[in-house]
């Protein structure tokens, strides 16, 4: 595929970049799931992966209308942070430490995703695509909003 610099071309960039986030996103919950001890925080990764799952499935909807794929854009930010909470899975803290530094790695995860998919709809409304920032905004609404309970 030839990549254009145009100001499109950043914005498919971006939301390619948002798919390679959320897929390994999906791939981390069910170790953090199984890592957490508490039973609220295990509940809040299981509903993490069926909300990541409906943002894969929103951005593969985006990406069909916009007549594009999803792949080629790997996200190093969100393997970062999936390498840290890895680690934390793995890590010999106590439980309640642990569940901790768990939580920590969600409010990382979700500040990365509030700013990466703010970003996405800012550039479609400079783009005026409406339709796809109104569904990057509903997908922002929702992080925000597991933000806050986190905090």
């Amino acid at each position: 595929m030839v990549r254009t610099r145009t100001f499109q071309g950043l914005f498919l960039d971006q939301i390619r970049s948002l798919y390679s986030a959320e897929t390994q996103l999906l791939r981390l919950l069910p170790r953090m799931t199984r890592a957490a001890t508490l039973p609220a925080l295990k509940q809040d990764f299981l509903n993490h992966i069926e909300d990541t799952k409906e943002n894969l499935a929103r951005l593969e909807e985006l990406f069909h209308r916009l007549k594009d794929t999803p792949w080629g854009k790997h996200c190093s930010a969100m393997q970062g942070i999936v390498f840290e909470c890895n680690g934390m899975t793995q890590a010999n803290y106590c439980q309640s430490v642990r569940d901790a530094g768990l939580m920590a790695g969600a409010e990382r995860i979700e500040h990365y995703e509030t700013a990466a998919y703010g970003t996405a709809r800012a550039f479609a409304l400079l783009l005026q695509d409406r339709q796809s920032a109104v569904q990057l905004k509903r997908t922002l609404k929702e992080e925000s909003t597991t933000l806050k309970l986190l905090l």
